[in-house]
């Protein structure tokens, strides 16, 4: 979860408010986990209260049975969003690493450093899931208006696939502090 703030010389600045990985639990059955990452991006929703989720457009891997097992995952948290009235934008991995990097086919170690340094960090995610969701998070945060991001409704998905053996990712934005 990011979010714009203001920063110490007037301009906005992006900051890290959480970040983690949803784990659905091995040992249960395949609805069991589902309900798991539902209900928990259902609370972080509620929680943060975002403005706008954005998703990692995936592709599809040759393990037919992880793609179609993702895809369920990534479903879930479609409707999560969608059903808490949040705006979702999806952007291809390509746009994601140009956005971050000025490289739209850059290495997963320079995107990890650039969310470091756009999020300032103070000491590096241990976990690759979380970092890849940052990096939608700030994509999304320097892309254009969200009127002219990629904003697709859900039923009109084009090439969703599934990312091998990743999971969804899913960063949760707000354009300011929450007053509470």
């Amino acid at each position: 979860m990011i979010e714009r703030r203001p920063g110490r010389s007037g301009r906005e600045e992006l900051g890290c408010l959480a970040a983690g990985q949803i784990s659905g639990g091995r040992g249960y059955s395949l609805s069991a986990r589902l309900r798991t990452i539902f209900e928990s991006l259902t609370a972080l929703i509620h929680q943060f209260q975002p403005d706008a989720v954005a998703v990692e457009e995936p592709f599809v891997d040759k393990n037919i049975q992880t793609a179609l097992k993702l895809g369920q995952a990534e479903g879930v948290a479609l409707l999560a969003a969608e059903l808490a009235g949040v705006p979702v934008m999806i952007y291809p991995p390509a746009t994601i690493k140009l956005a971050l990097t000025g490289y739209g086919r850059a290495e997963k170690h320079q995107v990890g450093q650039m969310v470091g340094r756009l999020l300032r960090l103070k000491e590096p995610l241990t976990s690759h899931h979380a970092t890849d969701a940052l990096a939608v998070a700030i994509c999304h945060a320097h892309s254009a208006p969200m009127s002219e991001a990629i904003q697709r409704p859900l039923g009109k998905q084009r090439g969703l696939g599934v990312r091998g053996h990743r999971s969804t990712l899913l960063a949760l934005m707000r354009t300011g502090p929450r007053i509470q």
